[in-house]
C-alpha cells in the first residue's frame, strides 16, 4: 500500500468518525443524511478500489503479421472481465511502436462496460513502412463516476509485425544467366574444379600430386593427371549497398527504392526456380548462401525489413570482398545509388571472376553530367547498369541494361 492510498484512508476514517460525532450532537437530519450518505459513497469507493479491474484479462490478435510496405494492419483487442462490480468506464490504450503512433485509428479508446463481459476494440494502421515493429503491453484503466480515483493495470504481451519491402513484377529480366543469353564464359578462362573427374592426361609441371592420377600412371608407365569437368555457375547473388557513406547525400527514398528493387528481383528469382543469395554489409556482415528454397526467400525478405543504410565501410570495398568467395560465374547483381570512379575499379577486377548487374536506384529519373563518367565507366567494365526511377520500371527491364539520360 503507497503512501497516498494510507494517506487518502486515513483521512477518509477521520471524515467518517468526524460525520458521526456532528450527528450524534446535532441529531437533526441533515447531519444524519450526510454521514448516510458518505457512508454509501465511501462503499462505493471502496469496492471501486478492490474489485473494478479485479478478473480481467486482456486477448490480443493481429491479421497479419507479415505484410508488405504500403499495406494496412488491423490489431483487435479483447477484454474479459470475470468480476461482478460495474465499471463505468474504461480506457484501453496499447503501446505502440512510434512510428504508428500518428497513423493508427482508435488505438486509445473510453468504454462504459458496466456489466458486459466481454469487449472488443478493433484499430487499424495504415500505411505501413518497411521494418521490423513491436506492439507492447496493454494498458487498462478505470476509476469512479466522481473522478476521485483512477487505477491501472498491464497486461504483458509482445506481437512482432515485419514490413517487408515492396514488391513489383519484374519482366524482361534474364538474371545475366548463361544458357539465356547464349554467352556462356569460355571453360578455358575457369580455373574452379568440381569433383568429378572427365578423363587424365599428360602430366604438366606444376601441375599439384593432388591431380595425379596414380593408377593410370602405373598402367601407361608415364604420369597422368586428372582432367575435372569445368563449370560455369549461374548463380544470383544480390547485394544492396547499406555503407553510410553512400547514402549521406541521398534521402530516404533512395533506400526504400533499393530495398524495392532488391526484393522484387529475389522473388523474381525465387518464383523463377533460379539459385539466389544475398549479401549485407552494414554494421555487421550477413551473408545468406545460395539456394531455391522458401525458407531461404523469407529469411531474405525479413534480412530486407530491418536492412539500414549504417555501414562504415566504403561499398566499393565491400563489393570486392563478397566478389572473392563467390564461385566463378556467379552473377553479382548490386543495387547501389554509388556512382563513383572507386565502384568502377571494383567491378573491373571483379569482373574476372563474376557478371555484374548495377541497378541504381535513382527517383529523380536522370543523372547529372558528373556521374555520367561514371556509368560509361561501370560499363566498360563489363557491368550492365539498370537506371530504375520507379518500382514499376522492374517490369520494362532490358537483358543488355538501359540507357541513361543526361541532365543539362
Amino acid at each position: 500500500m503507497t503512501w497516498r492510498v494510507s494517506l487518502w484512508t486515513a483521512g477518509a476514517g477521520l471524515l467518517l468518525v468526524g460525520l458521526f460525532i456532528f450527528a450524534r450532537v446535532e441529531g437533526a437530519f441533515i447531519p444524519w443524511f450526510l454521514l448516510y450518505f458518505y457512508c454509501i459513497v465511501l462503499l462505493y469507493e471502496a469496492g471501486t478500489w478492490f474489485f473494478n479491474l479485479r478478473g480481467i484479462t486482456v486477448r490480443r490478435r493481429i491479421s497479419a503479421t507479415r505484410l508488405s510496405a504500403g499495406q494496412s494492419v488491423t490489431v483487435r483487442v479483447r477484454v474479459f472481465r470475470e468480476g461482478w462490480w460495474p465499471t463505468l468506464w474504461l480506457r484501453v490504450t496499447e503501446d505502440l511502436p512510434r512510428q504508428w503512433v500518428f497513423h493508427a485509428e482508435d488505438s486509445q479508446r473510453v468504454i462504459q462496460p458496466l456489466w458486459t463481459r466481454e469487449l472488443e476494440l478493433n484499430y487499424r494502421i495504415h500505411a505501413l513502412k518497411r521494418g521490423a515493429y513491436r506492439i507492447g503491453s496493454t494498458e487498462l484503466e478505470s476509476g469512479d463516476v466522481f473522478g476521485l480515483q483512477q487505477r491501472k493495470k498491464h497486461f504483458s504481451g509482445s506481437s512482432e509485425v515485419i514490413v517487408y519491402p515492396k514488391v513489383v513484377p519484374v519482366r524482361g529480366w534474364a538474371g545475366s544467366r548463361p544458357d539465356d543469353t547464349g554467352s556462356r564464359q569460355p571453360t578455358s578462362h575457369i580455373s574452379e574444379e568440381s569433383t568429378n573427374v572427365m578423363g587424365v592426361r599428360d602430366y604438366v609441371p606444376g601441375d599439384k600430386l593432388s591431380r595425379i592420377h596414380w593408377m593410370a600412371s602405373a598402367r601407361s608407365g608415364t604420369l597422368l593427371s586428372k582432367e575435372f569437368e569445368l563449370h560455369v555457375s549461374s548463380e544470383l547473388v544480390f547485394m544492396p549497398d547499406l555503407s553510410s557513406i553512400s547514402h549521406k547525400e541521398h534521402n530516404d527514398d533512395v533506400l526504400e527504392l533499393e530495398m524495392v528493387v532488391a526484393a522484387s528481383l529475389i522473388k523474381f528469382s525465387f518464383e523463377t526456380h533460379r539459385r539466389f543469395g544475398l549479401t549485407l554489409h552494414g554494421k555487421s556482415l550477413q551473408q545468406y548462401p545460395v539456394g531455391t528454397s522458401e525458407a531461404l526467400f523469407l529469411h531474405c525478405m525479413e534480412a530486407l525489413a530491418i536492412a539500414a543504410a549504417d555501414g562504415e565501410i566504403p561499398f566499393s570495398e565491400s563489393l570486392v570482398r563478397a566478389a572473392q568467395d563467390l564461385p566463378r560465374g556467379t552473377t553479382l547483381v548490386v543495387v547501389s545509388p554509388s556512382l563513383d570512379k572507386q565502384s568502377a575499379i571494383a567491378v573491373e577486377t571483379i569482373s574476372r571472376k563474376v557478371s555484374v548487374e548495377w541497378f541504381v536506384p535513382l527517383p529523380q529519373g536522370s543523372v547529372e553530367n558528373a556521374d555520367k563518367h561514371v556509368l560509361s565507366m561501370l560499363q566498360t567494365a563489363g557491368a550492365k547498369v539498370h537506371l530504375i526511377s520507379s518500382g514499376e520500371q522492374l517490369s520494362q527491364l532490358g537483358r543488355g541494361g538501359t540507357r541513361f539520360a543526361v541532365r543539362a
